[in-house]
């Protein structure tokens, strides 16, 4: 017997009623890039204090403190240029 070809349904796409960005959500992700940017610039200098000034004698742990710094601030770089980019959206989105 041959098999009965079945009848695919459409389906409905579901469109949001969002479409951009609403201005509230643009400032609720800036404040929150500003924040987390502030916070590992300050885990980065205390880092670095830590494993380039000398405070501790411990050459394990200067290492540890120098590649902690360092990964801090490629972190805190990259939240840097996050927040330029939503900067610049915010300025883009007034004109």
């Amino acid at each position: 017997m041959a098999r009965r070809k079945r009848v695919r349904r459409t389906s409905k796409r579901v469109v949001s009623k969002k479409a951009g960005l609403g201005s509230g959500d643009l400032k609720k992700k800036i404040t929150i890039v500003l924040n987390n940017f502030l916070l590992f610039v300050a885990l980065s200098l205390v880092s670095s204090i830590f494993g380039f000034v000398g405070f501790i004698k411990n050459e394990i742990l200067i290492n540890l403190f120098q590649v902690m710094a360092t990964i801090f601030g490629f972190v805190a770089l990259a939240f840097l240029i996050t927040l330029l980019v939503l900067v610049i959206m915010k300025i883009l989105k007034k004109k």
